[in-house]
């Protein structure tokens, strides 16, 4: 069951996870069946399975513990609260059931967190939103002195406070998570994104080879670093990226890309113009979200080499692909 779960395959998850529950009061087996069905689009059974877990009365809106399977388990309430949060008519059972969360585990920061979650999700569904968000900031804020060296409570936390334009707080609580946890890649990434909002691309590119350091494997690291570098002007290190990324077969688009992008820099119009031309079919398929740039360099490149047809049919690809565009119009 465990196998499938992580695979996605949901459906063939459930027979074994309810042979599993015929056979034993588990209530983690209760969560994962209550997740496969989700999975299949079961939302009824699953949700019955979750009220259950927690003892709520839907009907009634009303809580009984004294019936609930599992009343302390934070995920039944935050993926039950997530599901009502997808209907606005059931909005009130979701801050319901997160309340309880929190009434029910008053001392956990875990809760307090699903619940600032929760808040902030359904801010823009209030009708008194920035109370509503105040409330959430203060919810992470109790879980951060519950529990101020959890992981998913310092990512919460730095990311608040970066939101807010608080940068010297969030790099502290960054600088924590690195410290606590060196293996949260999240972490560096954040950090070098600091670092690049104040216009410190050399402080960044240290940070997330701190990271590779740390991560040797981490493909996002490694990509995030090798721009950086790239716009540093280190061409040189951001090439021994891409030929790192080459050596597995699932990132050779991701060094080609690094590589047009070099060449670019370099002011190479016509061997970029070309790598661009060959990758975009690649790009299209495997990373779209990398096309829109793709195109923008491709047209940049055309200017510079005076191919003015070419660098406008580069910018009706663009718009074709991304009408809200507005560097494909000029």
């Amino acid at each position: 069951a465990d196998f499938y779960l992580r695979h996605g395959r949901s459906k063939d998850a459930i027979s074994h996870l309810k042979l599993l529950r015929s056979q034993r009061d588990d209530p983690q087996l209760q969560l994962s069946l209550a997740r496969a069905l989700l999975g299949v689009g079961k939302t009824e059974e699953a949700q019955e399975i979750l009220k259950a877990m927690i003892g709520y009365q839907a009907d009634a809106g009303e809580f009984d513990v004294r019936f609930a399977t599992d009343p302390h388990n934070v995920d039944a309430y935050a993926i039950l609260a997530a599901h009502y949060r997808g209907e606005s008519s059931q909005i009130e059972h979701a801050d319901r059931v997160m309340r309880q969360c929190t009434t029910v585990n008053a001392a956990s920061a875990a809760a307090h967190l699903a619940r600032g979650r929760h808040l902030l999700a359904s801010a823009g569904d209030s009708s008194d939103r920035t109370a509503q968000q105040e409330e959430a900031k203060n919810e992470i804020r109790r879980a951060a002195e519950l529990s101020p060296d959890d992981a998913d409570v310092i990512a919460a936390m730095a990311s608040l406070e970066t939101s807010q334009k608080n940068f010297t707080k969030a790099k502290s609580w960054l600088e924590r998570g690195i410290a606590k946890h060196p293996t949260r890649e999240e972490f560096y990434r954040s950090r070098a994104g600091i670092a690049l909002l104040e216009e410190d691309p050399e402080e960044a590119a240290g940070i997330l080879r701190s990271g590779l350091k740390a991560l040797p494997n981490s493909w996002p690291l490694l990509l995030m670093c090798a721009e950086v570098d790239l716009s540093n002007g280190n061409f040189q290190a951001t090439r021994q990226a891409a030929a790192k990324l080459r050596d597995d077969a699932r990132f050779v688009v991701l060094a080609d890309y690094l590589e047009a992008q070099t060449l670019m820099a370099e002011r190479n119009w016509s061997e970029s113009s070309q790598q661009f031309e060959e990758l975009l079919p690649q790009l299209l398929a495997l990373r779209p979200d990398l096309a829109d740039d793709a195109y923008l360099a491709l047209a940049r490149c055309y200017e510079q080499l005076g191919q003015s047809d070419q660098q406008r049919e580069a910018n009706r690809r663009l718009l074709a692909l991304e009408p809200a565009s507005v560097e494909g119009r000029f």
